[in-house]
């Protein structure tokens, strides 16, 4: 476990297999990013998908800072904003959360809770989709549909998933393709699809992330793979594609 001048109390929540560590933003380090990679470490941390810092926010409930597994800062996650909401709700008994993101104000509404089990409904928004262009890969090319929900993805269509595919993906994330409205480099997040997907993260790899799987169903509708059909299919389950996701706390 990491050694620390002063304990830093936090709660783990989980949303489709997304976990996070909830942080108030009073016990903030001076280096966020450093003490989110050393608390993230599956193996000398706590372990997680990245962290959530929250502080106070004066258009929203509270404004919420995303850290992913690798240190790097993101605008937003759907899965981790739920929990966001979940963990709100289990203080303050409240039915409907709105959380300042990265990537703006987000609505929670709860439609149920089952103990420490939330279900909320949230507009994620409209993704939007680019032309599709080449990524010169070390041994080969790949071809792929750019799309972003406030979070850059990027779509590749395969018909099997190669051994080896988790290495690819990850070196496509590290492709510098893309700026966001701070002008920052982003690094894409990777989904590889075949009627299922799963997908390669900052932090890792991850087949469950709310905002990769909309953008991969709006490339299908592009590409007319799979029609239109409201479902992505991820190893051992479905998910329907009306945005209704459990939070567990």
């Amino acid at each position: 476990m990491m050694a620390s001048s002063a304990a830093i109390p936090f709660t783990k929540a989980s949303a489709c297999g997304n976990d996070f560590l909830l942080i108030d933003g009073m016990h903030a380090p001076a280096d966020l990013a450093a003490f989110s990679r050393r608390i993230c470490d599956r193996h000398r941390g706590v372990g997680a998908d990245g962290v959530e810092w929250l502080f106070p926010a004066q258009d929203a409930d509270i404004r919420a800072r995303l850290f992913n597994a690798d240190g790097s800062e993101a605008e937003i996650s759907g899965n981790g904003t739920r929990c966001v909401a979940a963990y709100l709700s289990a203080e303050q008994a409240r039915d409907k959360v709105v959380v300042r993101t990265g990537a703006g104000l987000k609505t929670c509404t709860l439609r149920s809770r089952n103990g420490s089990s939330y279900e909320f409904e949230i507009a994620m928004g409209e993704p939007q989709v680019g032309d599709e262009f080449p990524i010169k890969l070390a041994f080969r090319e790949v071809r792929g549909i750019p799309v972003s929900m406030g979070n850059p993805h990027y779509v590749v269509f395969v018909n099997d998933f190669a051994p080896g595919w988790q290495a690819e993906a990850a070196e496509i994330g590290r492709h510098h393709g893309t700026r966001s409205r701070r002008n920052a480099i982003l690094r894409y997040r990777v989904v590889c699809c075949r009627g299922r997907f799963d997908g390669c993260e900052k932090g890792g790899i991850s087949g469950l992330c709310a905002h990769a799987r909309w953008g991969a169903k709006r490339a299908m509708g592009r590409t007319s793979v799979l029609g239109r059909r409201g479902a992505t299919y991820l190893p051992g389950r479905v998910f329907k594609l009306k945005c209704w996701f459990k939070t567990v706390i």
